[in-house]
């Protein structure tokens, strides 16, 4: 954690990243080594959907909630890759507009409202994108960005950068009418790159098995 820790001071000390926004973030990333590493997890289900899972408390208009990352993929001719943020309690909270998000038809689905970031040891990521979602069974509200498993794209960016030795991912949802109010989550990720590896490399092992050759799938 020592170079995270090198790596985030001279990422403050550059005017270009000197705002809230990076201090909070280099403010995480040093404090990590007194905490306790984030928990991944990697499973694959019957259907051969793949995933590598994590959770953080985040920040919400209500306060603080527990917050699901989750990096999925599902393999075959038509695969898809996806990055997931998940808010708990979300169907009982008046202060932010999950509903814009909706469906993909969404008012929302058409506005740059979302940011991930990856900061890594290498090279940081960020992508600024629009999200769509849909609420869960129990209340919880799924933001989601998804893209073909075939060809260069965000979520293949990203998931490189997580299994490039990422030290933190940070994920900020802004409310389609307030901008003022945001959901924001930070995720350890310094656990990650074995779970994300073998979410993504498994889809294209399965995917080149499907007929999909993986140099058309996946290149680094």
């Amino acid at each position: 954690m020592q170079n995270a820790e090198a790596r985030l001071r001279q990422i403050l000390r550059q005017p270009s990243t000197a705002s809230l926004l990076g201090a909070v973030i280099a403010a995480a990333v040093i404090a990590a080594p007194a905490q306790a590493a984030a928990t991944w997890r990697f499973t694959e289900g019957a259907d051969g959907v793949r995933s590598a899972t994590t959770w953080a408390q985040g920040q919400t208009p209500a306060g603080q909630v527990p917050m699901k990352l989750e990096v999925r993929c599902r393999p075959g001719p038509d695969g898809v890759a996806s990055i997931v943020t998940s808010v708990r309690g979300a169907q009982g909270m008046p202060s932010f507009n999950f509903d814009d998000f909706l469906g993909p038809d969404a008012p929302a689905a058409k506005r740059k409202l979302g940011t991930i970031r990856v900061v890594a040891l290498r090279r940081d990521v960020s992508v600024s994108t629009s999200m769509t979602g849909s609420y869960l069974e129990d209340g919880t509200f799924a933001f989601n960005l998804s893209a073909p498993l075939v060809g260069r794209n965000e979520v293949k960016w990203l998931t490189d950068a997580m299994i490039l030795g990422a030290v933190l991912i940070v994920v900020t949802v802004q409310d389609p009418r307030d901008p003022r109010r945001r959901i924001q989550a930070q995720f350890q990720a310094s656990n990650a790159s074995v779970p994300v590896t073998n979410t993504m490399d498994g889809c294209v092992v399965a995917a080149a098995a499907g007929g999909i050759a993986a140099e058309h799938v996946r290149a680094r």
